[in-house]
């Protein structure tokens, strides 16, 4: 039996921009604590942004924040594809 689009979202971290699975789907929402925290990090921007809206610098810290998560999320997975492509024998051994 394969898995709905519905299960498969189920499944995956609920931050936005994450593509992995969550660990344990059945009690966790996130891939990570790193996730947890990167979401919790702009949920805490965007309200201090939506409640300061009237302050030019909202903007900025916006983007600002939006492009560390990025970045981070980047390295994150440039990390975990180099340590990959380094372990074929670990990986493939029984």
């Amino acid at each position: 039996m394969s898995a709905t689009p519905l299960d498969y979202r189920r499944s995956q971290c609920r931050r936005d921009g994450c593509t992995r699975k969550r660990r344990h789907p059945d009690r966790a929402q996130f891939c990570s604590g790193l996730c947890a925290d990167l979401d919790a990090l702009l949920s805490k921007v965007e309200r201090t942004c939506r409640e300061s809206s009237s302050n030019p610098a909202t903007v900025e810290l916006w983007t600002s924040t939006v492009e560390a998560v990025d970045a981070i999320t980047q390295v994150v997975r440039l990390h975990s594809r180099i340590w990959r492509e380094s372990q074929p024998d670990k990986l493939l051994s029984p």
